[in-house]
């Protein structure tokens, strides 16, 4: 039986799980393998995080600053990297992608497949 705060949460429950998925208000959300909209209240984890787990959040969080600190121009480039290179993703996923990586040779092949000019000693 969904608790009182779930159901308080029932006529938004659709809404964020048609546009919007994981953990989001205090519940986790998704749409299941048969478009089934799922919603749940978020379970706190049962142990804590490893020195590993903690260390990628945190390259994670300085890649998202980074980003956020690029210009539009910057970001653009990115952008139409990704989408010259057809690897169906955004322009912040070649980014995030290239950092988390901290691989040069990563950038350099994306620059020469596409004339562009990327961060070529990504670092975080």
């Amino acid at each position: 039986m969904p608790s009182a705060d779930v159901k308080s949460h029932a006529w938004i429950k659709h809404l964020i799980a048609f546009t919007l998925q994981g953990d989001i208000g205090g519940l986790t959300t998704y749409t299941s393998k048969r478009g089934k909209h799922v919603a749940f209240p978020l379970a706190p984890p049962r142990v804590p995080e490893s020195a590993r787990q903690a260390n990628q959040r945190e390259r994670f969080k300085s890649a998202a600053t980074k980003w956020a600190a690029l210009t539009p121009a910057q970001r653009l480039i990115w952008l139409r990297a990704a989408r010259l290179t057809n690897l169906s993703i955004s322009g912040w996923n070649l980014f995030l992608a290239t950092l988390l990586r901290q691989d040069t040779s990563y950038a350099l092949t994306i620059s020469r497949a596409t004339g562009l000019q990327l961060e070529t000693e990504p670092t975080l």
